[in-house]
Protein backbone atom coordinates (compact mmCIF):
# COMPACT_ATOMS: atom_id res chain seq x y z
CA UNK A 1 0.00 0.00 0.00
CA UNK A 2 1.69 3.20 -0.86
CA UNK A 3 0.14 7.06 0.13
CA UNK A 4 -0.01 8.73 3.05
CA UNK A 5 -0.41 7.33 6.67
CA UNK A 6 -3.90 8.01 8.28
CA UNK A 7 -3.84 8.83 11.90
CA UNK A 8 -7.07 8.04 14.11
CA UNK A 9 -8.13 9.54 17.37
CA UNK A 10 -9.43 7.54 20.35
CA UNK A 11 -11.74 9.80 22.29
CA UNK A 12 -12.36 8.37 26.44
CA UNK A 13 -15.83 7.40 26.96
CA UNK A 14 -15.12 7.46 30.81
CA UNK A 15 -14.62 10.81 32.37
CA UNK A 16 -16.63 12.44 34.93
CA UNK A 17 -18.91 14.71 33.92
CA UNK A 18 -18.42 14.53 30.04
CA UNK A 19 -21.89 13.71 28.76
CA UNK A 20 -22.70 12.29 25.24
CA UNK A 21 -23.26 15.93 23.67
CA UNK A 22 -19.51 16.74 24.52
CA UNK A 23 -18.02 13.21 23.16
CA UNK A 24 -20.11 14.29 19.72
CA UNK A 25 -18.14 16.95 19.76
CA UNK A 26 -14.79 15.83 20.00
CA UNK A 27 -15.76 13.41 17.26
CA UNK A 28 -16.92 16.29 15.21
CA UNK A 29 -14.03 18.28 15.78
CA UNK A 30 -11.39 15.43 15.33
CA UNK A 31 -12.64 15.01 11.55
CA UNK A 32 -12.81 18.22 10.85
CA UNK A 33 -9.19 18.53 12.08
CA UNK A 34 -8.75 15.91 8.39
CA UNK A 35 -7.66 12.18 11.23
CA UNK A 36 -9.13 9.63 9.58
CA UNK A 37 -10.43 7.47 11.84
CA UNK A 38 -12.67 8.14 15.49
CA UNK A 39 -13.05 5.96 17.85
CA UNK A 40 -14.26 5.61 21.76
CA UNK A 41 -12.12 3.93 23.92
CA UNK A 42 -13.22 2.34 27.33
CA UNK A 43 -12.18 -0.20 29.95
CA UNK A 44 -13.70 -3.35 31.11
CA UNK A 45 -13.34 -3.47 34.69
CA UNK A 46 -13.95 -6.90 36.12
CA UNK A 47 -13.62 -8.57 39.66
CA UNK A 48 -12.05 -12.73 39.19
CA UNK A 49 -13.22 -15.24 41.76
CA UNK A 50 -10.70 -17.99 42.78
CA UNK A 51 -13.70 -20.07 43.51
Amino acid sequence: MTGRMRIGVGLPAAVPGTDMTTLGQWAADSERAGFGAVGVIDRLVTTISNR
